[in-house]
């Protein structure tokens, strides 16, 4: 009798031992699937600087110069491309009245019998 109460003790203190574990392991996967996740980015975005520094690497080694400096670069003081608004209004104007001459050429020729305009030619 005494040794079953000290092995259901044991086992007892086993599982609170495996519970504590648990949650142990429980807290850290969050940050473990976080890091994870850095580590695939990270790993990812090395494998494309490697291959840019092997592709400037042998245009720099070439005999025959692929990069020239024609000039050096300015940060420009005013910005002269013209405003996303502006094209974005521009194109649906353009829509609008693309629609319109569209609408008035169906309306224009809804009764013409097509069989007989080319059956005359």
């Amino acid at each position: 009798m005494a040794y079953s109460e000290a092995l259901v003790n044991g086992l007892k203190q086993e599982m609170d031992s495996i519970n504590r574990k648990m949650a142990l392991l429980n807290e850290g996967q969050v940050l473990l699937s976080v890091l994870e996740t850095q580590y695939f980015s990270a790993n990812g975005q090395l494998g494309e600087d490697l291959e840019r520094a092997k592709l400037l690497q042998a245009a720099f080694s070439a005999v025959v110069p692929s990069i020239i400096l024609v000039e050096a670069a300015e940060v420009p003081v005013v910005k002269i491309r013209p405003k996303r608004s502006i094209l974005v209004i521009t194109a649906g104007m353009l829509a609008f009245l693309m629609s319109v001459l569209a609408i008035l050429l169906f309306h224009v020729y809804r009764n013409t019998d097509w069989s007989l305009v080319f059956k005359e030619k």
